[in-house]
């Protein structure tokens, strides 16, 4: 039985219950891998093992490496909100990310490790990001996830997955079992409550379903795919422009969707342009059918004259 047929067989232990990480724990037990999720509080709706972990506790985190025995480890966890904890001016919360990724890949050496980040840890692009551009954060939140990528990248066959920003349909139902609100779900929740949305014209990003990113993971896993690799969807959207869609899509006047600069909405402390894309050509065919590739990106010129016209600026 060769390595890799091996570590199929282990659990993977899942850090993080939230909307990426019962995302992806689903998908990876449909894919037939033996999954154990960890995080500081039961959620409750999760269908696979869980185990309480704070992943900041050392004794803790032996402990739990120690009874899961787990193979693989990926880092899901959270709080993974810039905008919700003062703009990510505070880095308290934040770094709990690095001290996780250092906690455990102490703990069990043997494991591979495969941390789900983000694309904070870029400023304002030019135009979509692939695996190749150079890190420069944008706020506290990206430079912590920054740090916690250098500890996991000095692990035996790391994987590191960069993340646009990350979605689910429908309403919130979620919220009342701890999950955040995403982007559309914040636009529902307003519009349906009467109030008007005031979306930045000038902040672009490149969203993911959870549903996505999960057979996404389940299909890098399956394959054993290491290094590092940039997940954005196959579409590239002003908040506003995206805004005017669930508005449409929902039945609303896209006139009470109002375009308003990034610098005074709720999102300033977020890059311009979020937006990313891969330049891999390794990957599973079922990944490239889900996410965006660089040989497919529109430029940043085009990009802006499309949002200007769209916002009428």
């Amino acid at each position: 039985m060769v390595d890799s047929d091996r570590a199929f067989l282990d659990p993977v232990l899942v850090l993080g219950s939230g909307i990426v990480g019962s995302a992806v724990s689903e998908h990876l037990t449909a894919s037939g891998r033996r999954v154990v999720a960890a995080s500081r509080r039961n959620p409750g709706y999760l269908t696979v093992p869980w185990v309480r972990c704070d992943v900041s506790d050392a004794d803790n985190v032996s402990s739990v490496s120690s009874s899961v025995g787990a193979g693989t480890v990926v880092f899901a966890h959270g709080p993974s909100d810039p905008d919700g904890l003062g703009g990510g001016k505070a880095i308290g919360p934040w770094r709990v990310h690095p001290l996780a990724a250092r906690l455990f890949s102490r703990a069990v050496p043997a494991a591979r490790m495969v941390l789900i980040s983000t694309d904070n840890v870029f400023s304002d692009a030019a135009a979509p990001v692939p695996e190749s551009a150079r890190p420069v954060p944008r706020n506290l939140y990206g430079r912590c996830k920054r740090l916690a990528e250098l500890h996991i990248e000095q692990t035996v066959g790391a994987l590191i997955v960069r993340v646009s920003l990350v979605y689910q349909h429908g309403t919130a139902g979620g919220a009342g079992h701890g999950l955040r609100e995403t982007f559309p779900q914040y636009c529902q929740r307003m519009l349906a409550e009467g109030n008007r949305l005031e979306l930045p014209w000038d902040q672009w990003t490149t969203p993911v379903t959870a549903m996505d990113l999960g057979v996404v993971m389940a299909e890098l896993l399956r394959q054993g795919t290491s290094g590092l690799v940039h997940v954005g969807g196959t579409r590239m959207l002003s908040r506003y422009r995206w805004g005017v869609e669930i508005a449409e899509a929902n039945g609303y006047c896209a006139g009470r969707v109002t375009a308003v600069a990034r610098q005074a909405s709720r999102w300033a402390s977020r890059p311009a342009m979020s937006c990313l894309c891969t330049e891999r050509s390794d990957l599973p065919e079922a990944v490239y059918r889900l996410i965006g590739r660089s040989d497919r990106c529109a430029d940043r010129s085009g990009a802006r004259t499309q949002l200007q016209a769209a916002a009428g600026h």
